[in-house]
């Protein structure tokens, strides 16, 4: 069977990134958070949902984090997500 991670890269959108993980949650094996400099305590609680947390500086290059972020995944598939995104149900 295949294995999904999800890959957040964020930096201003913190206090969005907790609704994005719950969301997608029941469909992935994995949650990987790129924080480019995550505020208001979010990266603490994606660490306690289970997410695996990467410290990035930001370069101003959004695909070079992408691809950093991809590149931890350990899943057979990556879905990319923005914070500020959700999966809708079903």
């Amino acid at each position: 069977m295949s294995t999904i991670s999800l890959c957040v890269v964020t930096r201003d959108h913190a206090p969005h990134l907790p609704r994005c993980i719950e969301s997608v949650q029941p469909y992935v094996d994995e949650v990987i958070v790129l924080d480019s400099g995550m505020l208001n305590g979010a990266g603490e609680w994606a660490a306690q949902a289970g997410a695996r947390m990467i410290a990035y500086q930001w370069n101003g290059n959004a695909a070079e984090a992408r691809t950093r972020a991809a590149r931890a995944a350990q899943s057979d598939w990556v879905l990319m997500m923005d914070a500020t995104e959700t999966l809708a149900p079903g």
